[in-house]
């Protein structure tokens, strides 16, 4: 007799990040950038927000990750409010912006390292120590200081 055993199935994975409902308005714009984006992003799940410009892509992108605040609506990651728990939240969120490299072209390799310390919160009294010995460590110690006055930047894309 044939068996009629039901595959096994996985269970949704709780979403990582919610927004519901987000509008972001801007003074003096007659509409608004974002209005009623709702989103919901599983572990492991990868997400390409695409549109024409002006579409709002950018501003939905900085509103789920903290760096701008919705003007209505709710961004929760891990289930608790993004806006509430910013400070806290946003060591845990991973993003680099497309086209936004001016900085990272301009600083040196060791400036890069010690703002994206900053952004993991490595304590301000262990970040110089902490810079110089992964640059040691990856065999950059002395290109991060620099030739002469020809000063060792971070070229090509940031990922």
């Amino acid at each position: 007799m044939p068996s009629h055993e039901e595959a096994p199935t996985t269970p949704p994975m709780r979403p990582v990040l919610v927004a519901t409902d987000l509008v972001r308005r801007y003074r003096g714009a007659g509409s608004p950038a974002v209005d009623g984006v709702d989103l919901s992003i599983a572990a492991g799940e990868v997400l390409a927000v695409l549109g024409p410009n002006g579409a709002g892509k950018t501003t939905t992108v900085k509103m789920c990750s903290g760096l701008l605040m919705a003007t209505s609506g709710a961004v929760s990651v891990g289930g608790r409010d993004l806006y509430a728990h910013a400070r806290g939240d946003r060591p845990s969120i991973g993003l680099v912006l497309g086209g936004d490299s001016g900085f990272y072209g301009r600083a040196t390799v060791r400036n890069n390292l010690l703002y994206f310390a900053d952004l993991a919160a490595v304590p301000s009294r262990e970040r110089e120590t902490r810079v110089a010995e992964a640059l040691e460590a990856v065999g950059l110690g002395r290109v991060a200081k620099g030739f002469g006055d020809v000063d060792a930047r971070v070229w090509g894309h940031v990922a």
